[in-house]
């Protein structure tokens, strides 16, 4: 994705971008092998880190298989900088590392690791992303004379879409978590649920169940978009990723409403993202209801979302 915008920008090209092409490749394809869930063609994580989104409480259930009777003694260091209440909590990490644990036991055969984990939980946050990625390296492949990468891109972008449906519930009508251990799904949105939106094409009735979502929260929240949802009973407005804001998710949502053509929406993330970052710096992440500065200072994935937005705003590099 970033590489499509940089060469969009002329800042990438020829000698400088091929090779990143054959490097997507290699790396979406590993995706396939490793992260595809064959029942459905999502993409699934072995361990919530994975996801980038450690601890939101759809990992909780599928955690809770996870046991951590023998898990070796370790040392938190993010605790020494970092409030406790910004954090997840000691049950959580002692899964985070029993499954660490696990990986090892296996050798980290990524396949063993799909298959034989206790944990193995399709996302639709790292599917919508990856198809995203997916469309960035089949325009990129198509510029550059490498249509043999955009071809096999596209096959495995229609599993993905194939698997990002799948992960559709008609009950929370959004996109959610799905267990394939348990076949337990997500109760609650989470930004993950309108990664979707940076996927592609959805269709009206999809979309507008997400938007009347994204409306309900803007109207519980001062600021979006939250890691999960208010309405949730384990939304915890200063916890990570049990409701936080963060800036990096925010651009990527923006993203998908630019591209299909809701402005509004997509203004509405850019004016809270430069408040956030006016009254709070570039911190790791916001609170929701107040803009409170939460986890570490100075985050570079923070301050790139903003200045990429800071550069379209002025038109400047």
């Amino acid at each position: 994705i970033a590489a499509q915008l940089l060469a969009t920008r002329g800042h990438l090209a020829g000698a400088r971008l091929l090779p990143l092409l054959d490097a997507a490749d290699r790396w979406h394809a590993w995706f396939a092998t490793a992260r595809n869930d064959p029942k459905t063609g999502a993409i699934g994580v072995v361990h919530p880190w994975e996801s980038g989104r450690d601890n939101v409480p759809d990992w909780d259930s599928p955690l809770a298989a996870v046991s951590a009777d023998n898990v070796t003694p370790f040392e938190r260091r993010d605790l020494s900088h970092i409030d406790a209440a910004m954090r997840p909590t000691k049950a959580q990490y002692d899964r985070y590392i029993a499954l660490v644990e696990f990986g090892r036991s296996v050798g980290w055969d990524q396949v063993k690791l799909r298959d034989t984990s206790p944990f193995f939980v399709c996302d639709p946050g790292m599917t919508a992303i990856l198809m995203r990625a997916e469309r960035a390296l089949i325009a990129l492949s198509e510029a550059n004379g490498r249509d043999d990468i955009a071809q096999t891109a596209r096959t495995r972008l229609g599993d993905l879409e194939k698997g990002l449906d799948a992960l559709w519930s008609d009950t929370l009508g959004a996109f959610t978590t799905l267990d394939t251990r348990t076949g337990h799904r997500g109760e609650y949105i989470s930004s993950a649920s309108f990664l979707s939106f940076v996927a592609g094409p959805l269709d009206g009735a999809k979309t507008q169940a997400l938007t009347a979502h994204f409306d309900r929260m803007r109207d519980a929240c001062q600021y979006m978009v939250p890691s999960y949802d208010p309405a949730a009973p384990a939304f915890d407005e200063k916890r990570y990723w049990r409701g936080p804001v963060w800036l990096v998710v925010n651009w990527l949502i923006a993203m998908g409403f630019e591209e299909r053509g809701d402005t509004d929406r997509a203004a509405k993330l850019r004016a809270d993202s430069h408040a956030l970052v006016m009254t709070g710096g570039f911190h790791e992440y916001y609170s929701p209801l107040d803009g409170a500065p939460l986890g570490g200072g100075n985050f570079t994935w923070t301050a790139a979302a903003w200045l990429d937005w800071a550069r379209n705003t002025n038109g400047t590099d």
